[in-house]
């Protein structure tokens, strides 16, 4: 293990990550509680860097920005142990947004 990755090691707090299986259910957990119905990939995992990575994909359609922002704001409450990688969001005239989220935690 490089110096590197010893330092990163002894900042995470084991108690607190995320597998796969965890964050499959805190990511539909984040988008039920916040009214956002969504469609879910299954979790997947790799390794990087010697930290385990999980990665979920949710995507939503039709949605309004408030319902977004709710979603948005439950994620946030599991900071720094999962978070969004990637999004993509697009708009229409009558103020309708669809997302996609590449949604990640580590082990």
């Amino acid at each position: 293990m490089t110096e590197g990755e010893k330092k990163l090691e002894s900042l995470i707090d084991r108690s607190k990550v995320y597998s796969s299986s965890e964050l499959q259910i805190a990511v539909e957990n984040a988008a039920n509680n916040s009214g956002l119905p969504a469609s879910l990939s299954s979790a997947t995992s790799s390794v990087i860097g010697g930290l385990k990575v999980n990665k979920i994909s949710l995507s939503s359609r039709n949605q309004d920005l408030q319902t977004i922002a709710r979603f948005e704001k439950a994620l946030s409450e599991l900071e720094p142990y999962v978070f969004i990688s990637e999004a993509s969001i697009s708009g229409d005239k009558r103020a309708k947004i669809s997302v996609r989220y590449e949604i990640v935690s580590f082990q």
